[in-house]
């Protein structure tokens, strides 16, 4: 069941896709993308900590403190940004592997900017500098079943922390206040298999007459 939102403001091909980890997000993304290019439309994946980044990266996150890291991320954050503005003056429909959201979800609970609500805004505003996704897709899980999905990824730094049920929760906490006080939000039931997630958001994206015509080949 997809809860649709009843109007969307912006007017660009511009989708982002957010959840816990282990909600299935990396696998979505790539099946819609899959069927969009299949249907002829030019479709460009934004992630800001991708696998190659998360190599050039791990020297310096490794030994970084929290400041140290925020900032590099907030950095990244800014280059996600600037890339998918760009593919979009070219025409491309965008897929984004979250947004701002991720940032607002960990940094009001934890981290050195929780409690800071003026820095830790300031901060959003000037990485994502009034760029936001048409639809945000949100993957909603039970924690736990999330949590065994990504007991199968390779770990990282962040994955300690990551896969506590504690930390997860909080984070499902802020997602759905998110869905529920935002009208571009749409709620997914990430616990169906991902032939019927992706087969619902292919389906809504069609239905919100953001795409515009395939690029011609």
């Amino acid at each position: 069941m997809i809860n649709k939102p009843s109007t969307s403001e912006s007017k660009y091909p511009f989708f982002s896709f957010t959840g816990i980890n282990g909600a299935g997000k990396t696998t979505l993304i790539s099946k819609v993308e899959g069927q969009l290019s299949d249907e002829g439309y030019r479709v460009s994946v934004s992630k800001a900590y991708s696998d190659k980044i998360k190599e050039v990266t791990k020297p310096l996150l490794e030994s970084a403190d929290d400041v140290e890291t925020m900032f590099v991320f907030q950095a990244l954050h800014r280059r996600q940004r600037n890339n998918a503005l760009a593919r979009l003056a070219m025409g491309d429909v965008v897929l984004a592997d979250r947004w701002d959201e991720s940032f607002e979800a960990y940094h009001s609970q934890f981290g050195v900017l929780a409690g800071h609500d003026y820095l830790r805004s300031a901060l959003k505003d000037l990485a994502f500098e009034n760029l936001s996704p048409s639809i945000t897709f949100y993957l909603q899980i039970d924690v736990s079943t999330a949590l065994e999905r990504a007991e199968e990824r390779k770990p990282d730094k962040f994955d300690t922390e990551a896969r506590s049920y504690d930390y997860q929760a909080r984070h499902a906490e802020y997602y759905d206040m998110r869905a529920r006080q935002d009208p571009s939000w749409i709620a997914i039931d990430a616990n169906q298999s991902a032939e019927i997630v992706a087969e619902q958001t292919v389906q809504y994206i069609h239905t919100s007459s953001l795409l515009g015509y395939p690029t011609p080949s």
